[in-house]
């Protein structure tokens, strides 16, 4: 077991400490050669389609967006549910939960199109609305 642990490890020499680090993830390398490439696509397909028909991207980018936002919601409420209530048995999947509470912030900002491709928010009533907050 030592020497199949031992070819998945790299030593360092740093002033004559030697630590061992694991190899990088494969991850990585998918993430950059095929997930990269694929993101670029999707923005540009979606930017051809923003083009073609805004009332048809509009509503797709909606409908896209609230499924989104009740999975984050749905986790941020378990996630809340499980420290108020103090519960053990959660604890085995509540990483997984909190990983998907975090897209909060992000979603925050994926709301601004929906602003914007809305029917019946047009850049005279969103500066309407922004004049009543201040």
């Amino acid at each position: 077991m030592g020497d199949a642990l031992r070819s998945k490890t790299s030593i360092v020499h740093d002033d004559d400490l030697k630590y061992e680090r694991l190899n990088p993830a494969p991850g990585r390398w998918l993430m950059r050669r095929v997930g990269m490439p694929m993101a670029i696509a999707g923005a540009a397909l979606s930017a051809l389609a923003l083009a073609s028909d805004r009332a048809l991207f509009g509503s797709g980018y909606l409908l896209g967006f609230c499924f989104v936002w009740s999975v984050t919601v749905g986790a941020l409420f378990y996630l809340s549910l499980h420290y108020l209530t103090h519960a053990v048995w959660s604890s085995v999947y509540r990483r997984v939960v909190e990983m998907l509470a975090a897209l909060m912030p992000l979603l925050a900002v994926m709301f601004i199109p929906v602003l914007f491709l809305s029917p019946q928010c047009s850049r005279g009533s969103i500066r309407t609305l922004c004049g009543r907050i201040r």
